[in-house]
C-alpha cells in the first residue's frame, strides 16, 4: 500500500469529542463519504513533501514521531499535551505485519526541529486513541485519524487550531509539512520541510492535493493547512495516496477533521 508512514508517509478525549476544540458551527453537508481504492499492489514509497523546502524547523507544532522500531510519521500539536497523527501511524496492519501502541503508547517518541530524527527526545505518548472504526486497514482511510496524549506538555511550542467552518474550497491554496524523504535517497528523510500545495477536490472526508507540492511516504498523519481569518489552520491530516509513485501534482489525500463535527 502507499500509506504515507516511512518503513524499514488534561485526558485525552475520545475522538468524536475532539471537535469540541474545533468549535464547529452546524452546516449542511450534501456529500457522502468517498472511499478511494488503494492498490494492493503498491509498493512503499519513499519521497517526502515533494516540491518543499527546508523549514529549518521553524514549524515548532509539527514534530515527528518514531512508530518504536518501525519508521516515522509526522503530527500537529492541537493542545500541549495532545498530537494528531494519522490512524496508521499508531495502528497498522499492511502486507503481513502490524502493530498497535493503543496497548503500548510509550513506544511512540515525539522528536522536533530541524531533524526531526536525529534530535532530542521532547516526550512520549502516554495514551492513544484512534477513530472508533478505524481497523488498521488502510482501505478504511476515511477513518484514518487518531490522538496521542503526551507524558508531558510541551510548553512554548506552537499549538495549531484546527480549521472552523466554512468548509475549505477547491482550488483553496495551502501549506504542507512534514518529515518524510525529499527523493529517492533514503539518507535525505527526517528533515523538516514545507510546500505550497493546492485544494484540487474537497470532499466530505477527505481533501486531494498537489500542484507544486504533495505529500509522500514520512509525512503521514502531518498536517495540511490553509489561511483562515489571517492564520494557518489545521484543515487536513495526511493520509495516503491511490497511485504507486508519489506525485508532486496530485494524489495527495488528508483526511478531513470537519467530517467529526457534529
Amino acid at each position: 500500500m502507499s500509506t504515507r508512514t516511512f518503513l524499514l508517509r488534561t485526558p485525552l478525549l475520545l475522538l468524536f469529542t475532539f471537535v469540541s476544540a474545533l468549535a464547529c458551527q452546524p452546516e449542511v453537508q450534501d456529500a457522502a463519504p468517498v472511499v478511494l481504492p488503494i492498490p494492493d499492489a503498491a509498493p512503499q514509497g519513499l519521497e517526502g513533501i515533494i516540491g518543499g523546502a527546508p523549514t529549518g524547523g521553524s514549524w515548532d507544532g509539527v514534530v515527528a514521531i518514531q512508530i518504536g522500531n518501525f519508521g516515522y510519521c509526522t503530527g500537529t500539536l492541537i493542545d500541549p499535551e495532545v498530537v494528531l497523527t494519522a490512524g496508521h501511524c499508531v495502528r497498522l496492519i499492511e502486507q503481513g505485519f502490524s502493530y498497535n501502541f493503543v496497548s503500548n503508547p510509550s513506544g511512540l517518541i515525539i522528536r522536533g526541529g530541524a531533524d526531526g530524527y536525529l534530535s532530542a527526545i521532547l516526550a512520549r505518548g502516554s495514551q492513544v486513541i484512534h477513530h472508533p472504526d478505524w481497523t488498521g486497514d488502510i482501505q478504511e482511510s476515511q477513518t484514518d485519524i487518531a490522538m496521542i496524549k503526551l507524558n508531558k506538555a510541551l510548553a512554548g511550542r506552537t499549538v495549531h487550531k484546527l480549521r472552523d467552518y466554512p468548509s475549505p474550497m477547491k482550488d483553496d491554496p495551502g501549506m504542507l509539512v512534514g518529515y518524510g524523504l525529499s527523493g529517492s535517497n533514503p539518507s535525505s528523510g527526517g528533515t523538516q520541510r514545507a510546500g505550497d500545495t493546492t485544494l484540487l477536490n474537497v470532499y466530505f472526508n477527505l481533501i486531494e492535493t498537489g500542484d507544486p507540492a504533495n505529500t509522500c511516504s514520512g509525512d503521514s498523519g502531518g498536517p495540511l493547512f490553509t489561511d483562515q481569518g489571517g492564520q494557518w489552520v489545521l484543515t487536513g491530516v495526511t493520509s495516503f495516496g491511490t497511485e504507486k509513485v508519489c506525485m508532486a501534482s496530485s494524489d495527495g489525500y488528508s483526511v478531513n477533521p470537519l467530517a467529526y463535527c457534529p
